[in-house]
């Protein structure tokens, strides 16, 4: 066709324009298609994901939720919690029991007023064993599309 298509958006917004760029290109395979999507949310599988990383570009912030708000990672994160919860436990310290005691625990944490047992390498491991949950081609573990 001659044509270039040059499709952006951010976050739902590039969730859509990868779905209508890859809709594009399977409907128009000589359709030149370039999608920019900023702050995606995982909307495709891993292979999916890899196949349209040729046309499809995402931009993610480093702190940006979105890109990363899928189910298997909130699998991670609950399995990273409690993993957490049984070093506190294991410490003899108690559990902080709402927002403001949390937030507290957290800061005597990482201004190392308090310890707790938990270093680098022990969030690394408590990290893992949440991953170790989520295999790679779970269907519920979303991916960004493309590059």
């Amino acid at each position: 066709t001659g044509y270039k298509v040059i499709l952006t958006g951010h976050s739902l917004g590039a969730g859509v324009a990868a779905l209508v760029g890859i809709l594009l290109r399977d409907r128009f395979a000589s359709l030149d298609v370039k999608v920019w999507a900023f702050a995606s949310p995982p909307i495709m599988d891993y292979d999916a994901s890899l196949d349209c990383q040729s046309y499809v570009t995402t931009i993610v912030n480093n702190f940006d939720i979105i890109p990363r708000a899928s189910l298997s990672n909130v699998v991670v994160l609950l399995e990273f919690l409690k993993y957490v919860e049984q070093k506190i436990e294991d410490s003899g310290q108690a559990l902080p029991n709402d927002f403001v005691s949390a937030t507290q625990y957290v800061y005597s944490v990482l201004t190392k007023q308090e310890e707790t047992g938990l270093d680098a390498e022990e969030i690394i491991k408590g990290m893992e064993q949440g991953f170790e949950k989520v295999k790679l081609r779970d269907p519920d573990h979303l991916y960004v599309p493309g590059r």
